[in-house]
């Protein structure tokens, strides 16, 4: 017998259903907010600004939670950040909140815009307080409990926002970074003293202990004695005790209303070191355990070991951009820099991040060792130290991060500039089942690469984008008169043009095309030169720029050497690069 229902009872169970599904969504909408970071944006100060939100899992009841604030280094993201420190699994472990904020333009501002002015100020600092307001009004956060971490240049503005801001933050923990000279003159005498860590490698080349000086700049980082005196001052701090030749944890006592520490990390570099977890740097301390319990006042000073550091210290810089989810695998590219550049410049230089954001993919800037990459190792003619094996180092740090990040493994490409341009011609030969691709700008053939690649058969996708005036890497070549005989530490363009012609199998045809001119004014013309006859699965492209210099073509970030000759703005090397990458992927996963 059919069971009649009231109008009253079916409208009470149709309500009982809708709060039953209500209840379901926010049940389902807590958990995914548990597991997947909240991407999100914030107007403040003219700016839409971004950031990344990890929620710790298990998070039950009213409880107030911690939250910190974890500061990338110039040129790098908020998201490169969480994949480097993995501080969302500590986040897990105790209970606390993790936010990944990104600088509006490459750099945080740290009183930089104060000396330079072709830098616009940004409110860097306004941004964090107004991004710690909204996310203690939608989370459970204690606003009382926001410590702030940073490396590098987020490390030397955390300084600035210690300076500014100290009431906002219970703690400031600063990683591989100094002091600038202009910030002293602009830090305010009165602040709330806060607890203070600085975590610092002994062989950092970037915020050198001894401290740093740039050519035709007036601005220098300050040495670390430097730093840490303006601050024990500020905190009215006492020298250690008992320090000697083996100290490597330096407290300074009886601080005003807070704690000021040094850990100085034998051998460590500039790199942001994960202890046994970590591939590219092993045998250092966990520099995310640390802080995580430096921060939770939780015997921190456990954490202080004497490492097992060796070898050359390697470091790079990440971008990761913000609509990278890693729910579907992405390509990564490689850049690397020239001789005397470093891989925040190469960023710079290039502007490849924010075409990365724009096409989603992840851009790694490797450092060079002395600023350089070893090409030449074991190759005829180099003095090169043959024991910087940057192959090696290219490798690891290609399993390093796809521990961390979903990477296309079919997707992989290397692009570089100058000195930069020798070393992916190498490892067009030596890692041609890890790249997809290649391109060089501003370098033409190595010495040795007849030599190095000889053993190599399969043709590779290959661009070059070459100056006919490079006064640095002449496009006539390099020659050097050796036992009577002349020979080329950088070959013409004409010959390595040959080289890779007949290495791939094409004709010595070319189709050329004539891009319009961006200004008629300018002396540059760029010619396209595509070789005929090769597989369609390994091109061979010119980009010539006629009356081109040493540049890193359309951009308006550029080497400021006025000697490196003319800038082409008809194209943007970035730009074609990327485009000739999208063509290709390896067949297999490698």
């Amino acid at each position: 017998m059919q069971k009649v229902v009231s109008i009253r009872q079916h409208i009470y169970l149709m309500k009982m259903i809708a709060s039953l599904c209500l209840l379901i969504l926010l049940t389902t909408t807590s958990l995914l907010a548990q597991d997947s970071p909240v991407f999100s944006t914030l107007e403040h100060d003219g700016h839409t600004r971004t950031y990344t939100l990890h929620t710790p899992a298990n998070l039950e009841g009213d409880k107030k939670r911690p939250l910190v604030i974890v500061l990338h280094a110039a040129s790098s993201s908020g998201k490169a950040m969480q994949a480097i420190t993995g501080f969302d699994a500590e986040a897990d472990a105790n209970g606390f909140f993790v936010a990944y904020p990104d600088s509006q333009e490459v750099i945080w501002d740290d009183y930089r815009s104060t000396g330079l002015k072709d830098i616009e100020p940004v409110d860097d600092v306004g941004f964090l307080q107004a991004l710690i307001t909204e996310l203690a009004d939608e989370y459970p956060i204690d606003p009382a409990q926001v410590h702030l971490v940073g490396i590098a240049n987020g490390g030397s503005f955390a300084l600035r926002a210690a300076c500014e801001a100290s009431a906002t933050f219970a703690s400031f923990t600063i990683v591989s970074a100094q002091m600038w000279d202009y910030q002293a003159e602009h830090c305010p005498e009165v602040g709330v003293v806060k607890p203070m860590l600085f975590v610092h490698g002994i062989a950092d080349t970037l915020y050198a202990v001894e401290g740093k000086y740039f050519p035709d700049t007036p601005q220098h980082i300050t040495s670390l004695n430097e730093t840490i005196d303006f601050w024990r001052d500020r905190y009215g701090c006492a020298m250690p005790q008992d320090v000697t030749s083996e100290t490597i944890l330096f407290e300074y006592g009886d601080c005003r209303g807070g704690g000021l520490s040094l850990y100085s990390v034998p051998k460590a570099g500039g790199a942001w070191y994960r202890g046994e977890n970590d591939l590219v740097n092993p045998g250092g301390p966990d520099y995310t355990r640390l802080i995580s319990a430096f921060i939770r006042r939780d015997n921190w000073r456990k954490e202080i070991k004497l490492s097992t550091i060796s070898g050359y210290q390697r470091t790079y810089t990440l971008y990761v951009p913000p609509n990278y989810t890693g729910e579907t695998s992405v390509p990564l590219v490689m850049l690397l820099h020239g001789r005397s550049g470093t891989g925040a410049g190469m960023a710079q230089i290039s502007q490849m991040n924010a075409i990365a954001e724009r096409d989603n993919f992840i851009v790694v800037y490797p450092d060079g060792l002395q600023n350089q990459w070893n090409y030449g190792r074991d190759w005829p003619f180099y003095s090169q130290a043959d024991d910087i094996n940057d192959d090696d180092f290219f490798a690891t740090l290609l399993l390093s991060l796809a521990q961390n990040l979903n990477l296309d493994a079919t997707k992989r490409y290397v692009s570089s500039f100058s000195n930069g341009g020798f070393m992916t011609q190498r490892l067009a030969c030596t890692m041609p089942d890890t790249f997809a691709a290649f391109a060089s700008v501003g370098a033409t053939g190595p010495y040795g690469l007849t030599q190095g690649c000889a053993n190599i058969n399969d043709p590779i996708p290959m661009m070059f984008i070459h100056g006919t005036a490079d006064p640095s890497v002449p496009w006539l070549g390099t020659p050097l008169q050796v036992e009577g005989h002349t020979v080329y530490t950088t070959a013409p363009m004409d010959n390595t043009l040959a080289f890779w012609a007949n290495h791939n199998g094409c004709a010595v045809d070319v189709d050329n095309e004539t891009l319009p001119k961006a200004n008629e004014t300018e002396p540059t013309e760029t010619l396209v030169l595509t070789f005929q006859g090769c597989p369609t699965d390994a091109p061979l492209i010119l980009y010539a720029v006629k009356e081109g210099g040493h540049r890193w073509h359309g951009t308006d970030t550029n080497l400021d050497d006025a000697g490196l000759g003319q800038s082409s703005q008809d194209f943007k090397a970035s730009e074609v690069i990327w485009a000739f990458f999208q063509q290709f992927s390896l067949e297999t996963d490698n």
